[in-house]
């Protein structure tokens, strides 16, 4: 298994350089970690939520958002999450485009310079009397 700390200090940074809204401050979501297998409460990122055992951001959702008070943790209600969605998330200010990215916007971008090429058919389909096709009589 190969180590995974400095991908993960990678993401501590990304996290604390993309700051949440306030609407999202104290929520948490319960995640499953698949490195080392336990549950635990995450602070609600877009980025990524951290194990609290173990450190790393390999976790999947597995909980509703909840609030933190106090000590206690209370799921939020459905008037609570509708007013989270029309919350705009953080794009990351400085955010590159991946080589994919590029390629596609390449690719737009030369799109106009080919000629649309229509395909000639035969309308007889196949075994006509086309002679650039061989016989297999």
């Amino acid at each position: 298994m190969q180590d995974m700390g400095s991908a993960w200090e990678h993401l501590d940074r990304e996290v604390a350089e993309t700051p949440m809204p306030a609407e999202y401050s104290n929520l948490y979501r319960e995640v499953l970690c698949k490195d080392c297998g336990k549950s635990s409460k995450a602070g609600f990122h877009v980025v990524g939520m951290k194990c609290g055992e173990c450190g790393s951001y390999n976790t999947s959702i597995e909980g509703p958002f909840l609030r933190k008070t106090g000590s206690d943790f209370v799921a939020l209600s459905e008037t609570d999450l509708q007013g989270l969605y029309a919350v705009p998330l953080p794009e990351g200010e400085g955010e590159q485009d991946t080589e994919a990215d590029e390629l596609n916007d390449e690719d737009e971008e030369n799109s106009d310079d080919y000629e649309d090429i229509e395909e000639e058919t035969d309308d007889e389909g196949p075994g006509s009397d086309d002679d650039s096709i061989p016989s297999l009589d």
